[in-house]
């Protein structure tokens, strides 16, 4: 049956459902960004609610060198050391039901959000927001309660508070030694005419907080409830982690190559017809002559697309398989799986559930 390949939602909103025309929307012809997207600003143009193709693509080469490969390899021990962090937590809560045969139950959902955040905190702030360590921070709690309540538009002044809580930010990254993070780049453009003012900082770094932490969460709990629900495939991918990693300390440069960990992803020539679409089977992209270019992107396509999308992949392949390295998980069956989307997807009940011992 053949599929429609747009859809008019509404009267200025059309969904597309056709590669060559995605492609050609977000590629070949470079259509502007809509102006509402300037309705979202805070107090300055981001890289995201940048209208202006001319200014996008300035800011953009400004801030590349931030998501380069050589420098996403410099931040890996940051982000080691928050997932560290996290497993230090975990081992506590396992330490207390050591004599539970049965494992122990956790909110993988909100431990994986809470490293996130701390991940971005400490590559792109300065430091961890301490969240895996204190639970949460009531402002940042605030800032995403609302921001998923409410619609992209309406959502964004509840960041405003924000800016206040650490006026001193950038006023201490001077005075202190460098680190080199996403701040300090951001700062070291103002050396330059065309550089960032320091509310166009303040903005960029919040914007980043978000893009960089929630979806990358979402990303990695739902592909944990994948593998609980298929234990024949989250046994495959154990296997591979195991083989490839064997007694040797898990880092992202060995984790690349990885065949099973890293599809989808691939792209090639052909178009494809799945029959089984609902059905989570990793195998089918492991031939790459039979995956359709230009149908996997996630991280949208063209000058426009996600800036983060290297360092995305990075945290998730670190997280996901410094997990599955050291723990044993188990599905708890009978859970709310409904999934909402606003600004991004999330699990209706913020939580999702898991049994877990160590290795």
């Amino acid at each position: 049956m053949e599929t429609k390949k747009w859809n008019e939602v509404s009267p200025n909103a059309i969904l597309i459902a056709d590669k060559d025309i995605i492609k050609q929307i977000l590629v070949t012809n470079e259509f502007p960004k809509n102006k509402k997207y300037e309705s979202m600003r805070l107090s300055s143009v981001t890289l995201l609610t940048a209208t202006d193709i001319k200014w996008h693509k300035q800011r953009r080469k400004l801030l590349s060198s931030a998501f380069s490969t050589k420098y996403l390899d410099s931040l890996e021990p940051l982000i080691q050391s928050v997932i560290k962090s996290l497993i230090k937590k975990i081992n506590v809560t396992l330490d207390v039901d050591s004599n539970d045969s049965n494992g122990t139950v956790i909110n993988l959902a909100k431990l994986i959000h809470e490293c996130t955040m701390d991940i971005v905190g400490e590559t792109a702030f300065g430091g961890s927001f301490k969240m895996i360590e204190n639970g949460d921070l009531p402002l940042i709690r605030k800032i995403f309660e609302e921001r998923r309540r409410r619609s992209l538009v309406s959502s964004f002044p509840i960041l405003k508070p924000f800016k206040p809580a650490d006026p001193d930010l950038l006023k201490n990254r001077r005075q202190n030694s460098r680190r080199e993070d996403l701040l300090q780049i951001m700062l070291d453009t103002q050396q330059g005419e065309e550089g960032m003012t320091d509310n166009e900082i303040y903005n960029q770094i919040i914007e980043f907080l978000f893009a960089g932490s929630d979806t990358s969460s979402f990303t990695i709990t739902m592909l944990f409830a994948m593998l609980m629900e298929n234990p024949t495939i989250e046994r495959k991918l154990v296997s591979e982690l195991d083989e490839a990693l064997k007694d040797d300390e898990l880092s992202h440069k060995k984790l690349k190559p990885l065949t099973y960990l890293n599809c989808p992803g691939k792209v090639t020539t052909k178009d494809l017809v799945l029959d089984d679409v609902n059905e989570f089977i990793p195998e089918r992209w492991l031939n790459p002559d039979k995956i359709p270019k230009d149908c996997f992107i996630p991280f949208s396509a063209g000058t426009r697309n996600c800036i983060g999308n290297n360092f995305a992949l990075m945290v998730i392949r670190l997280l996901t398989s410094t997990l599955l390295k050291m723990y044993r998980f188990e599905y708890i069956s009978g859970q709310d799986m409904d999934v909402v989307q606003y600004l991004t997807p999330n699990f209706k009940t913020k939580r999702y559930d898991i049994r877990i011992w160590k290795r």
